[in-house]
């Protein structure tokens, strides 16, 4: 498995688990209701509005990530498709690269580089 494909299902793990405090934020307030309290009280609502920002991070960061992880598989794509042979040294410095732009722009001078040697000036000047 993937390391793009885990951050899929990390992100589908969290967006149902917002679903479900939502359900659980809708029975405290029935219960409150219920037992004539008002609507925001309880330590379980607080704790569940935490809960859901802290999620809600997780799930901003794992598509960060995983929109990384995907621009960094396929830089490296177009470089062994066009070039077949892509030193460690070309794709750790790729793996290290943690702006999407860049990643974004790199893809682009690996398609209109020449040779391999052009791709890697280009490729120091991004540094």
């Amino acid at each position: 498995m993937g390391i793009v494909q885990l951050l899929g299902y990390i992100v589908k793990i969290c967006e149902r688990q917002r679903e479900i405090n939502k359900l659980k934020r809708q029975e405290i307030r029935k219960q409150n209701e219920l037992d004539g309290k008002p609507e925001n009280t309880g330590i379980e609502t607080e704790y569940l509005e935490k809960g859901e920002e802290v999620m809600n991070y997780w799930i901003e960061e794992g598509r960060e990530l995983g929109i990384l992880e995907e621009a960094r598989r396929m830089l490296m794509e177009a470089l062994t498709t066009k070039f077949n042979n892509v030193s460690n040294a070309i794709e750790n410095i790729i793996q290290e690269i943690k702006d999407r732009n860049v990643l974004s722009n790199l893809h682009r001078e690996a398609i209109l580089s020449n040779n391999l040697n052009e791709f890697k000036l280009r490729l120091e000047a991004c540094r």
